[in-house]
Parts: C-alpha cells; structure tokens; sequence
C-alpha cells in the first residue's frame, strides 16, 4: 500500500512539474521513499521512460571525441565512476584558483558569528568549506566552456541516454580546521548518496592538488547499480552512513579514494555511495558540473542570467543550438 501511494503522489507531482514547472515536496519524497524500498528499479522505471519523451541530440563531434566519450559512458555504466584524466591545463587552474581567492564565497557551515559571504583565504580559514554562487560561476569564461564542452555533453548523453540537462554548477574549497561540531553531515563528508532527479552524472574537476591528506573524494564502487545498495542501509533513508556502517558491506579496496594532481576531472554517479574525506592538513578547490535526464525532483535555482554579448563565439553558439540542454539559462 505504501509504495501504492508514492507511485500515485510521484505520477501526479511529475505531471504538475511538466505543466506548471513548479516541484511538490511530496512527490520528490515520494520518488525518494521508492528508490529505498525498491534498492533503485523506481528510477530505472523513471528513466526508461525519459528516454522515450526525450531523444538525444545530434551533437556534433570529432570520431575521436565520440569514441572517447562512448568509452567513458561503458566504464561509468559498469562501476559508476570514471576517470577523465587531466582535463584542464595548469593556466586554467591557475586562473580558477585566482578567481576563487578574489570572488566572495558563503562559509560553511553556517555560524551565527560568520558573514554571508567573504573572499576566501584557505591558509587561514574560518570555516570548514566556502561555496560559490552558481550565477557567479556561470558567468566566468572557463566555466562557460566546460558547460558547452562537446566531450562532455556526448558523455552525459550515452549515460543518460537522452538529451542531458545542465542542472548544477557548483564549486567549493575544502580547508583543514574544526570551527563546527556538525561540519563533516552539512559538507558531504560522511557517506551518503544523492537523489535530487531520476537521473544524473557529476562531473568533478580538481583545480588544485589533492592528495590522501587534504581531502580526496571516495566512492564505494559499483554502488550506483541496482541491487548494489544494501537494503540494509536503504532501510535508513535518505540520509547520512558512518564509516563503520559502509565497511560492514564493502572492503578497503571498493571504497576508492580519488587522488589527482591539479587539472585532473572524473565523473560519477553519485547515487552511489560517496563522500569527501575531512582535509587533515591543507586545502582543495574543486569544480562540478551536473547533467541530469529531468529537473524533477528537489528544489533548484530555476533561472540563471548569463550574458549573451559577453560569450565567446563557440560558447554562444552551442547554448543557442541547444536550448535543452540549457534550460535553466535566460539571456542578460
């Protein structure tokens, strides 16, 4: 009966959204609540049929590049997590890291004591993490070309199987350093898993060095498949696992511990089980870009402003041609 009701309050709160673009919480739970009871085939169901109303692009891409692409899907298909190898060159990073030291950032967690915003010193931090705004970042000429990157759009549309959606632009420094009691459950760093849409790929890029000490990701591989999930743990909800709850089911050698030089980008579907190691010493700075097959699902920014005479030619040109893709853009 239980799963009765949150199919019918997903099927309705998924027709509002088509209709009326506006989410219902209660949906959203509910397509939550059958991922956990039913160890992931509800969003399998959900996706299928995705694909029908949604076919893909046609992108256009080098032989090479679609090859590339193709591979990477398989690999992340198989055990939900593939390296893209170094993605961005040292300049770029360089650049990224000046930007992020110089744009005002939100601390978190949040503390009555902190400002809202403030520009970031990792050597001397007052928080755990700074978050950027996303309409800051979509503004910046780096970010914009790895929204429209063809590699990347290919990638997200094999997995997903249909024409993606860039639903997240994200970036954040992690610092060393303990100012709140419940920093590692706010910063993702106890293990987790995401459901924000039925859907989606993240795709992370490390604009400066991380290694075992300042911060790697980790992600228990395999996980993101049907019936990986312990139900056992699903049983829990959505919500966060200790340490020794995740090794009760997975061996040191599932949970991949994510270490590359400056410039170096992987991609992961994080409806698998996956977190952010505390920094011991340190710092990262790390970029993220999200595709997902659907908006539905939790609550978003629906608009960003982006500036159409400010875009570089090949930039404004892939935004136009594929509006879908770009959906959650409005020209300044």
């Amino acid at each position: 009966m239980g799963q009765f009701k949150d199919w019918t309050r997903l099927g309705k709160g998924i027709l509002s959204f088509h209709l009326t673009g506006k989410q219902q919480e209660k949906a959203y739970q509910a397509m939550i609540g059958l991922f956990c009871r039913t160890g992931g085939w509800s969003n399998d169901v959900l996706s299928r049929a995705i694909r029908v109303m949604r076919p893909k692009a046609d992108l256009s891409l080098k032989e090479t590049d679609a090859n590339r692409s193709r591979d990477w899907a398989q690999e992340l298909e198989e055990n939900g997590i593939v390296s893209l190898g170094k993605y961005l060159t040292p300049e770029t990073c360089a650049e990224m890291e000046a930007w992020a030291r110089s744009t005002p950032a939100a601390p978190k967690p949040e503390r009555p004591d902190l400002p809202k915003n403030i520009c970031p010193n990792p050597e001397q931090p007052i928080a755990e993490g700074y978050y950027f705004s996303e309409q800051d970042l979509v503004g910046h000429p780096m970010v914009q070309r790895l929204m429209t990157d063809p590699k990347l759009l290919a990638l997200a549309q094999n997995y997903l199987g249909c024409e993606p959606i860039l639903s997240i632009v994200a970036m954040w420094w992690s610092c060393a350093g303990k100012f709140s009691g419940d920093a590692a459950r706010a910063l993702a760093q106890m293990y987790h898993f995401d459901m924000d849409r039925p859907r989606w790929l993240k795709v992370f890029f490390y604009v400066t060095d991380v290694n075992s000490s300042n911060g790697p990701h980790v992600f228990v591989r395999k996980t993101h498949r049907t019936g990986r999930f312990p139900r056992t743990l699903l049983a829990k909800g959505y919500t966060r696992l200790t340490d020794q709850e995740v090794s009760q089911f997975f061996s040191d050698e599932d949970q991949m511990q994510i270490v590359g030089g400056r410039g170096s980008a992987f991609a992961e579907d994080t409806r698998g089980i996956h977190k952010g190691l505390i920094p011991e010493k340190g710092y990262r700075l790390v970029l993220q870009l999200e595709f997902c097959n659907s908006l539905f699902g939790g609550q978003f920014q629906k608009q960003l402003k982006i500036s159409e005479s400010a875009l570089e030619p090949y930039v404004r040109e892939t935004m136009r041609k594929y509006p879908g893709i770009y959906r959650r853009f409005t020209w300044a």
